[in-house]
C-alpha cells in the first residue's frame, strides 16, 4: 500500500508535543512493513518550503505557507494534488488547520478513500472555543462526513466523538504504541539527579508534557504544598502551551512557599528525557483530558508508578497495575501522592507490573491494527468502484 499521511505538525519539531513524534513512530513502522510511505506536512521555521526529506524510511514533503492573520495557510494545492493522487489512501492527522480540509478535498475529487485521526482534538474543550466550534460547523463537518473512518486512540475518545452524533460504526478504535526499546537502559540515577540538581535522597515528582491548563499543572503544585514533605521535589519538563505560562506556574509556586522544592527544566527530548524518568520516584499528570497519554506509556516502559485521573485514554491499562487512576480532584491527588510517597511496598508492587503492561502498549498492535483499517477501507472502495462500473 502507498499511504499518505498529512500533518500540520511533523517530527522532528518535537516542541510541539508528542503528536509529531508518535505521527512519525507510526510512519516509520509501517515503513518498515513494506509499505510507502509519504508525508505531507508544514515547517513552522521553514515557511519556503524544502525539497523532500527522508527520514529512516519515510518521505516527508514539506508545503510552502504563509500566515495571514492567525491563520497558516497553505501556498498552493497543486503538491497535495500530486501527493494524493499517487496514494491509495490518505491519513489526515489533527482538526483546526487548513492543510487537512485541503488534502481531504483533493482526496474527494481525486476518489482516494481517507481516514481522519482528530488526535483528541474532536471536542473542542480548551482555548479558541468560538473558532473551533466554526470550524465543527463549516470545514469540520465536511470532512468527518466524508472520511472513510474515524480513528480514536481509546473508548474513551470514542465516546466523547459519538457523543456529538457520530454513528458507532464509523468510529474504530486503535490505541497509540511505545518505543521499549528507548527504556530498556536508562541512564544511572545519581547521576541524572545530580544534574538536575536533586539529592540522592529526595523523593521526585515529575511531570512531563506540556505546560498547558488542561493538564492541571497549578492543581497539581496545590496538592504538592498540602503534602508538606520537606524530602520531596516537583520536576516540571515541558515546552509552555503560551507563553509565560511556567512563569505563572513559579509564582505560583512561590505563593505556595514551595519554590525551593519545584524545578521548572523546560522541553526535554531524547536522552534527556529518558534521563528525567530515571531521575524520577513517580509520574503524575492530573489531566483533564487525554485522548490516550503516551507520555504516561513511556513512563511505564521505563517502570516509574504513575498517577493519572480517570480522563485519560490510557486509564484502563493503567488502574490498579501500574499507578493509581483518580479523578480529576485535588484531594485525592493529595492522598495518592501520599501514599506512594510512604508505601515502598506500593510502590514496588506497581514497578513489578510496568513491564507486562508496557508490551500491552508496544507498537506491534497499533501498527497490525493500522494496517487493517487500512486493508478494510480499500477493499471496500474497490468494491464500490467494481458496482459503479457495472451498472456504469
Amino acid at each position: 500500500m502507498r499511504i499518505l499521511h498529512v500533518t500540520n505538525r511533523y517530527f522532528p519539531e518535537l516542541q510541539y508535543g508528542g503528536p509529531p513524534e508518535r505521527i512519525h513512530a507510526l510512519c516509520v513502522r509501517l515503513a518498515a512493513h513494506g509499505h510507502r510511505i509519504d508525508v505531507l506536512t508544514r515547517h513552522s521555521r521553514l515557511p519556503a518550503g524544502n525539497a523532500s526529506v527522508h527520514y529512516q524510511g519515510v518521505t516527508v514533503h514539506y508545503l510552502r505557507w504563509r500566515n495571514i492573520g492567525p491563520a497558516e495557510v497553505p501556498c498552493t494545492a497543486r503538491p497535495v494534488a500530486d501527493l494524493v493522487q499517487a496514494a491509495d489512501l490518505v491519513h489526515i492527522y489533527g482538526l483546526y488547520d487548513l492543510l487537512g480540509p485541503l488534502a481531504a478535498w483533493q482526496a474527494a475529487v481525486l476518489q482516494r478513500p481517507f481516514v481522519l485521526e482528530p488526535m483528541g482534538m474532536f471536542l473542542p474543550i480548551v482555548r479558541s472555543m468560538r473558532k473551533k466550534q466554526l470550524y465543527h460547523a463549516t470545514l469540520g463537518r465536511w470532512m468527518v462526513g466524508r472520511a472513510a473512518k474515524i480513528i480514536a486512540t481509546s473508548d474513551q475518545e470514542r465516546s466523547e466523538i459519538c457523543s456529538t452524533g457520530i454513528a458507532h460504526d464509523r468510529v474504530v478504535v486503535r490505541r497509540n504504541g511505545v518505543d521499549l526499546e528507548q527504556f530498556t537502559d536508562l541512564p544511572e540515577r545519581s547521576l541524572v539527579r545530580q544534574a538536575f540538581g536533586v539529592a540522592d535522597d529526595a523523593f521526585v515528582y515529575l511531570f512531563l508534557s506540556r505546560l498547558s491548563a488542561k493538564k492541571n499543572p497549578e492543581m497539581l503544585l496545590r496538592a504538592f504544598a498540602r503534602l508538606a514533605q520537606s524530602r520531596a521535589r516537583l520536576i516540571f519538563a515541558g515546552p509552555d502551551e503560551t507563553d509565560g505560562y511556567s512563569d505563572a506556574l513559579a509564582r505560583l509556586a512561590a505563593d505556595l512557599h514551595i519554590s525551593s522544592q519545584v524545578i521548572f527544566t523546560g522541553p526535554l527530548y531524547g536522552d534527556a528525557k529518558r534521563a528525567a524518568f530515571a531521575a524520577a520516584d513517580v509520574f503524575a499528570l492530573p489531566s483533564s483530558n487525554e485522548n490516550f497519554g503516551n507520555v504516561i506509556a513511556e513512563a511505564i516502559a521505563a517502570q516509574v508508578p504513575v498517577i493519572i485521573t480517570n480522563r485519560c485514554g490510557i486509564a484502563p491499562f493503567v488502574c490498579g497495575r501500574a499507578g493509581l487512576v483518580i479523578d480529576c480532584d485535588e484531594s485525592q491527588l493529595v492522598d495518592a501522592m501520599g501514599a506512594l510517597f510512604t508505601d515502598t511496598s506500593l510502590r514496588q508492587s506497581l514497578r513489578a507490573a510496568a513491564p507486562q503492561v508496557a508490551a500491552e502498549l508496544s507498537w506491534d498492535h497499533a501498527v497490525e491494527k493500522t494496517v487493517s483499517i487500512y486493508q478494510e477501507i480499500l477493499n471496500n472502495h474497490r468494491s464500490r468502484q467494481t458496482k459503479g462500473l457495472l451498472h456504469a
